[in-house]
């Protein structure tokens, strides 16, 4: 039985440049593995700094997160090695002037960054971003037009350039520019916690600004800040700022402080580590029954094959249902119908009994190279495989519970089709979702009937790399370095920010929760992984917690599971014996807000940002609090307002009592 590469060596790690050609068999480009390069839109939370655009000379601290060269008195900028996500190039360094900036210097860094007028010239991919991947918005341009071409490979920023200086069009580099307004503020809201919770600002009274926001077109002069009052937090009073032009005027605030009852605080506890013979490196999502959770792994057990177990939720009665003796190790979660679990190894299709009882084979001899889970619809087990089929390029198929009744759906051919789909599938009616991990030029979402008509491949984009979920006539899933969207028909792809995720994302309301192997988030450095939540519409992109490695774990390569308040998943590497941990990120329930409003009250409480399934609570209320009490359900359902979920209900001239249910 053959094993791809792209799975058995995840642990090879090489540096360089994510679209890199890797062998494969038949020449074809097996997934770069390691780093693969992207941007995250998290911003450092400095207090209350404001970046000056307009410098000729920056401290020796700033000037130290920039690498360069120098030549006959010049400087070159060859990379940043700071964590800002507003970068101010200095104007000079050690004296001598900045004038050119290298290929790669700003590689995935930065969402807004300043150049200096002493600049002239840009090398190829001075700016480089990650296909897909659209984090730099903004560079602003304080001289000149600079030479050089496709400096921002990758990236579409919008090109700002001050009046008087020459060499600009409607378009630099092939990307529009715009004329910098006289007069401008930028703010950097703090801490995290009150962005996440819909901290804003605004000058003179006008519109509403979220973090790291830019306001033009001020005149020079004195005007207001003001700060959005948000529940749990005591905002900042209004400052008198003077705005000078042709800058971002740099003003001194305070930090919005947090109130009793503001953002709550969440506790990581490693539930089990495993030492080998109990399992090793689980790369699985976890699934849950009662107060069970079950899992496999890809290694170790009795044979060193992997294992399946289970561990109850208050992290006691670790137990090893199977140990795998022929197959492969698993890299797939489970699926439970009744008191039956199925599950995959790399090279059969399996089922055991929640006890640890009646293992058997289902299926192997189709069976090449299975590395995602399963779906059930009726007595029928529908799965992927990454290798077999009649092109060998991998092939969706369909087995009864009974082994009987094996199927071939779907053969991939490597085309536009794709090939190898690493991720599982998804079962809606008739319909079964799911995409290839390759293909001509990338991978290939999909969609097929359960009876293997009417093959669908949507627009191709990067490898995809993890089952996806659906709500309503949404997909969301993961590729390499992205979080994505998709309508059910194909159209309406849209990229939510930058993950190195093989675990996929789930849902909860409006938030989808998952985990990045590695990577960074600015100023929370993110080297063995983290654990991150974002809105749907792509917005409030929140780190929920930094592996550390050791003890604590290193590369979530596996999904999350969401009970309650609480999130359970596993790491594939360090644990004191370096073989996986299993973990919990529990968070405590949500506050209820009750504010009069005329003849309304407006009930709140934070959203899935500040805490893991807050979105899946709903308002009931009740007239009186005496046994037996009735609590009904309050309509209309919650509006997400200023980052809290909101609910509008009109004063009934009655005593009413209100409560958070899930």
């Amino acid at each position: 039985m053959r094993v791809r590469f792209a799975m058995e060596h995840h642990q090879h790690r090489v540096w360089g440049d994510r679209r890199r050609d890797f062998p494969g068999r038949s020449g074809k480009r097996c997934p770069p593995q390691g780093r693969f390069y992207g941007l995250t839109f998290i911003m450092k939370p400095a207090i209350m700094k404001l970046l000056l655009l307009v410098l000729v000379a920056l401290p020796a601290m700033v000037q130290a997160q920039f690498t360069f060269t120098t030549n006959n008195g010049s400087i070159t900028i060859t990379g940043y090695t700071g964590t800002d996500a507003n970068i101010v190039i200095p104007g000079t360094i050690n004296g001598y002037p900045v004038t050119s900036i290298a290929s790669n210097a700003f590689y995935r860094v930065g969402v807004t960054i300043t150049v200096p007028s002493s600049v002239t010239n840009l090398a190829n991919s001075a700016f480089a971003g990650v296909l897909y991947v659209y984090n730099l918005k903004a560079v602003f341009f304080l001289g000149n037009a600079p030479a050089g071409s496709n400096a921002f490979s990758w990236e579409h920023p919008t090109i700002y350039y001050l009046s008087g200086t020459t060499g600009w069009g409607t378009t630099f580099d092939g990307i529009p520019t715009q004329l910098w307004s006289p007069g401008a503020v930028q703010l950097t809201l703090t801490p995290a916690w009150a962005v996440t919770n819909g901290a804003q600002w605004e000058v003179d009274g006008g519109t509403w600004q979220t973090n790291n926001a830019v306001v033009m077109g001020l005149s020079a002069g004195n005007h207001t800040v003001s700060y959005k009052i948000i529940n749990g937090w005591r905002a900042p009073a209004d400052q008198i700022i003077s705005v000078g032009t042709n800058f971002i005027t740099p003003i001194i605030g305070n930090s919005y402080y947090v109130l009793p009852g503001g953002p709550p605080q969440t506790t990581f506890q490693v539930m089990h580590t495993f030492i080998g013979s109990d399992g090793a490196h689980p790369k699985s999502q976890l699934i849950i029954s009662s107060n069970t959770l079950f899992g496999t792994t890809l290694d170790g057990g009795s044979m060193g094959s992997g294992t399946v177990f289970a561990i109850n939720t208050d992290s006691t009665g670790f137990t090893n249902l199977v140990s795998f003796t022929n197959g492969g190790g698993s890299y797939a979660g489970l699926i439970q119908s009744g008191e039956t679990l199925y599950g995959t190894t790399l090279g059969t299709v399996f089922k055991v009994n929640k006890d640890g009882t009646g293992f058997s084979i289902i299926c192997s001899s189709n069976i090449w190279n299975a590395n995602a889970g399963l779906v059930l619809g009726g007595n029928t087990l529908y799965g992927t495989t990454t290798d077999g089929g009649t092109h060998d390029e991998g092939m969706v198929f369909a087995v009864n519970t009974d082994g009987t009744g094996f199927t071939n759906l779907y053969s991939f051919t490597g085309q536009s089709d794709g090939d190898q789909p690493y991720s599982g599938l998804v079962l809606a009616g008739d319909t079964l979702y799911g995409a290839s991990f390759e293909g001509v030029d990338a991978g290939v979402p999909f969609a097929i009937k359960t009876n293997g008509t009417g093959f669908t491949p949507f627009p191709f984009h990067d490898p995809y790399t993890a089952t996806m979920v659906l709500s309503s006539n949404t997909l969301y899933g993961t590729l390499l370095g992205a979080v994505y969207k998709v309508n059910t028909d194909g159209t309406g792809f849209t990229n939510l920010c930058y993950a190195e995720s093989w675990g996929g994302v789930i849902l909860s309301g409006n938030t989808l929760y998952g985990t990045s192997i590695e990577g960074e988030i600015p100023n929370k450095p993110g080297q063995y992984g983290y654990i991150f939540a974002i809105h749907t519409d792509g917005t409030g992109l929140t780190n929920l917690h930094n592996f550390a490695g050791g003890s604590d774990g290193s590369m979530p390569w596996g999904g999350l599971l969401l009970s309650g308040t609480t999130l359970f998943g596993t790491v594939t590497d360090s644990g004191t014996n370096s073989q996986g941990t299993v973990f919990l990120l529990s968070f405590p329930p949500p506050q209820l807000t009750i504010t009069p409003s005329g003849n309304n009250v407006i009930l709140t409480w934070p959203s899935g940002l500040t805490g893991a399934g807050y979105d899946s609570f709903f308002v009931q209320s009740a007239t009186n609090l005496m046994p037996p009490v009735a609590w009904s359900a309050v309509a209309p359902l919650p509006v997400l307002v200023n980052g809290l979920n909101t609910v509008t209900n009109p004063l009934a001239g009655i005593r009413q009592f209100y409560r958070l249910s899930q």
